[in-house]
């Protein structure tokens, strides 16, 4: 509700809304799909097929410059704390 209301009032936010409709839409059908099963091994499986699925979203959803940063830091752990500082990856 609220994301496509910011959506079509700030232009600006269209974008960003599009980019993380996706992610959304995959992690929330994840956890749904979790109520759906009772035994630990059904539900461990389905766990990861929907960590899978939105890591994959995620991964769509990035820029270019974005998935490169996330490979430096999947590289390279401690310069997040440098990236959050606002220097570069």
């Amino acid at each position: 509700g609220r994301l496509w209301f910011a959506a079509r009032l700030y232009p600006a936010a269209r974008d960003a809304v599009r980019a993380i409709a996706l992610p959304l839409a995959v992690g929330g059908i994840g956890l749904a799909a979790l109520l759906a099963f009772g035994s630990y091994t059904t539900l461990a499986v389905v766990a990861l097929v929907a960590i899978a699925a939105f890591t994959a979203a995620v991964a769509l959803a990035l820029t270019p410059q974005e998935r490169r940063d996330a490979r430096v830091l999947l590289r390279r752990p401690g310069r997040i704390r440098a990236v959050l500082k606002g220097e570069p990856a």
